[in-house]
């Protein structure tokens, strides 16, 4: 896939894109300032609102998280919907932002 396309179009491509026998969407690893720049948070307040409420209601969770993305990585990718939403994943994202992590693995699940 060429760089220049852009993340969203990547993205639905690497669903319609057929794998070996085995059905699961393929993890894909994604550049997050790319992923936050295209796909939307739930309730549309944005990308820094999600993660500012986070951070604020949950903080011990997020702090938790944060060092577990830190020492292992994200371990669990992030899904991506077929509507252009994160499904799962908010928190791993707004602890990835917070750790400096460059790249986080992506599932387009617009099947599930």
């Amino acid at each position: 896939m060429s760089t220049d396309t852009p993340l969203f179009d990547r993205l639905a491509q690497a669903r319609d894109t057929p794998d070996s026998a085995v059905d699961e969407p393929r993890t894909h690893m994604v550049p997050l300032a790319a992923l936050l720049a295209v796909v939307r948070d739930g309730d549309e307040l944005g990308w820094a609102e999600e993660f500012r409420r986070l951070w604020d209601v949950e903080r011990s969770a997020m702090v938790k998280i944060t060092a577990s993305i830190r020492d292992w990585g994200i371990r669990k990718p992030i899904c991506v919907g077929a509507d252009g939403r994160v499904w799962d994943g908010h928190h791993r994202l707004a602890a990835a932002w917070r750790a400096g992590i460059v790249d986080v693995p992506v599932v387009w699940s617009g099947e599930l």
